[in-house]
């Protein structure tokens, strides 16, 4: 949560701007905030979790780390425990 609350400060709030996963010091901060939204979502704060993947997407378009594979499951307030697993 330290790192994350850090990468976000240091961004700023009116940051517009991408992070792209090809960079290698973006993927530490990228990394941060797909593992904390595993554990919102884990822990059923399914709108919490929605909103640090949406802010995944926009800092890295690209989706290297397949968070449009989760998003739904998210959004649809599906139980880390009973989602399929494809």
């Amino acid at each position: 949560l330290r790192s994350r609350c850090i990468g976000e400060l240091s961004l700023g709030n009116d940051f517009n701007g991408v992070l792209p996963w090809g960079l290698i010091d973006n993927c530490p901060f990228l990394r941060c905030m797909h593992g904390y939204g595993l554990c919102l979502w884990r822990l059923g704060r399914f709108d919490e979790a929605e909103r640090v993947f949406d802010r995944m997407f926009w800092l890295n378009p690209s989706d290297n780390q397949g968070v449009r594979f989760l998003i739904d499951d998210v959004k649809d307030k599906t139980a880390w425990e009973d989602r399929e697993n494809d």
